[in-house]
């Protein structure tokens, strides 16, 4: 069966639940011990976005430590964030990445920390125009993986890498990639 749930309770469930798989997630160093993985699948990029009419300008990482984030929690977003040396206490946490927008439109956090792909689709679902909104600067990237419970057998791990590697080296991967681009608008 698949759910779908918050981002923060899918996390947790991932790491409680020995049959539960996580679609998709950043691998990080915090995170390689918490789970068994199968990947890169994407590549993601984390950008801070902003309203349009504040007219932000970021000429240096010191100048982030003054600003309010929306940010969903145990997000590798809010990781990136705290690595850049923003306190705990400028982030707005939530459970997920709409409530996230909704604190952005309504003036609660100067910006939030997701991919622009994220933000167009989740303010999508709300009816949220993006043209109100910009992207200021990139704060990370990286690849996204299937994140599977610490504890899966290792041969599902391994036939799940190689049917993805299969997907890849038959260019099937690339193409659903291509078939779903118009997503990112």
């Amino acid at each position: 069966d698949i759910e779908v749930v918050p981002w923060a309770r899918g996390y947790r469930f991932a790491q409680k639940e020995e049959n539960a798989i996580l679609f998709l997630t950043s691998r990080t160093p915090q995170r390689e011990t918490l789970f068994k993985w199968v990947g890169p699948v994407i590549q993601n990029r984390w950008e801070l976005i902003a309203k349009k009419n504040r007219h932000f300008n970021i000429d240096s990482q010191a100048e982030l430590l003054d600003y309010t984030y929306g940010t969903v929690i145990d997000d590798v977003g809010e990781q990136f964030l705290l690595n850049l040396g923003i306190q705990k206490e400028r982030l707005e946490r939530t459970s997920a990445y709409a409530n996230c927008i909704k604190m952005l439109r309504a003036g609660r956090v100067d910006m939030v920390v997701m991919s622009w792909e994220t933000f167009s689709l989740f303010a999508g679902r709300e009816n949220i125009d993006t043209s109100a909104f910009e992207s200021l600067t990139t704060v990370a990237s990286s690849d996204l993986y299937f994140a599977f419970h610490k504890n899966a057998p290792q041969w599902i791990i391994a036939k799940f890498q190689d049917a993805l590697d299969a997907l890849k080296a038959e260019g099937k991967l690339d193409a659903l990639k291509e078939k779903y681009a118009h997503l990112k608008n």
